[in-house]
């Protein structure tokens, strides 16, 4: 009966142990994914932190120092020495202004004190405070003359410089407007010139095809009974291409010759400019079927109906409609040439009076913001004159009234 149970553990033993070898030799299931490489563009923003420096600069030192009130300058302007750049506060200055009078005042109190029994050297010290407050007020006086006189002369100055640049602002407005208008006088006067030249080129044209058909008989077929059977019989493929020219050049003239007659110097000028190439075509054309019909005339015999001097009239006739074509197309392309300059000098020229225009809207700016800062720093300079001299005007009343009081006790006693 122990047997059956010590071979059972044994067997439960063995089959734990089976189980846990094949877990741990079992293959283990592994997953894969791809991805395709591409070529892309790789972004990466740094971020850092830190202060803007200028590459010059300059420190500035001046006689008083204080809290800035106002700036007259902006960062990048260009500045000169002697040019004004800011206004300090003016309240601390007039509190150690008023300060100092009270100080004075109270020296001046003591002093008082001691008139009774002052001495003839105290007397003396004070004398000598009169004299000075005296000469300090009279320099006082003068300081408030000669600032009066700076912002007489400043106001006078300004206004002459603004005066100055107002008249050359108006001037050049008065430029720019005048430029405009002759700019635009000049165009307009262009464009009638190629209006007219192109009237010119299709009646050139129109007659150039006529005279041809005199000749070849495509749509007058009688005008030309008396040589048509010897017309260039001595080559007849110059008479084919002659023909073939002659097609081609009334095809052009009709392209645009109901355009050009219905033109007026105020038509639409992108109508107009479009007619130059066609117009310039109709000439091209007519000009090569009359080319072609010479060399039908080399090719022709004179006959007992057709002689060699109407032949040779015939020729003549052809050589003046050939020169006047040419004549037309020499002053289309003229006309056409004033045009394309007239347009240019209007956008440059324009634009040369627009920046002269600018400039001195800018100059004009700029000087009356320099006067204007110059009549307001000559007024400060005149208001802390008189200031000045009101107080030097109190210490020597109150050393007065001291040496009034000093006499009188002396009297007294």
């Amino acid at each position: 009966m122990r047997h059956w149970w010590f071979w059972t553990i044994v067997i439960v033993l063995i089959l734990i142990g089976s189980g846990i070898t094949y877990a741990l030799v079992k293959p283990q299931t592994t997953s894969r994914q791809t991805q395709k490489a591409i070529r892309a563009d790789f972004t990466q923003t740094v971020e850092v932190s830190g202060e803007l420096e200028s590459l010059d600069e300059v420190d500035l030192s001046f006689d008083l120092s204080g809290i800035l009130d106002q700036t007259v300058v902006k960062v990048g302007d260009e500045v000169k020495a002697g040019d004004l750049l800011a206004y300090l506060k003016s309240d601390e200055l007039i509190a150690d202004l008023q300060s100092a009078y009270q100080s004075v005042r109270v020296a001046q109190a003591n002093l008082t004190q001691k008139q009774g029994g002052s001495t003839q050297e105290a007397i003396a010290l004070a004398q000598t405070g009169v004299i000075s407050a005296e000469a300090t007020q009279t320099a006082a006086q003068v300081a408030l003359e000669n600032a009066q006189t700076d912002l007489t002369y400043t106001q006078s100055k300004s206004a002459t410089a603004i005066a100055s640049a107002e008249a050359s602002l108006k001037t050049a407005e008065d430029s720019y407007a005048d430029a405009l208008t002759s700019l635009d006088e000049s165009t307009d006067q262009s464009y009638e010139d190629v209006v007219n030249a192109l009237w010119s080129s299709m009646i050139e044209v129109r007659n150039a095809i006529s005279d041809a058909d005199e000749i070849l008989g495509v749509q007058n077929s009688t005008g030309n009974d008396d040589y048509e059977v010897v017309l260039g019989v001595l080559n007849l493929q110059t008479l084919e291409d002659a023909k073939t020219a002659f097609g081609n050049a009334q095809a052009s003239r009709d392209a645009v010759e109901s355009t050009v007659f219905s033109f007026t110097f105020g038509s639409d000028r992108l109508l107009i400019d479009s007619a130059i190439t066609k117009v310039q075509r109709a000439l091209e054309d007519a000009g090569l079927m009359l080319w072609h019909i010479s060399e039908v005339l080399e090719a022709t015999t004179p006959t007992a109906n057709f002689t060699a001097s109407e032949l040779s009239t015939l020729k003549d006739s052809l050589d003046t409609s050939r020169n006047a074509i040419q004549t037309d197309q020499s002053a289309l392309l003229t006309a056409d040439q004033a045009l394309q300059d007239a347009l240019i000098a209007q956008e440059t020229d324009a634009q040369a009076s627009l920046n002269a225009l600018t400039e001195a809207q800018k100059t004009e700016a700029n000087v009356r913001a320099t006067q204007e800062s110059a009549v307001a720093t000559a007024e400060a300079a005149m208001r802390t004159a008189e200031a000045t001299l009101a107080i030097r005007n109190a210490d020597v009343a109150s050393g007065g009234s001291f040496f009034g009081a000093n006499t009188s006790a002396s009297a007294f006693h």
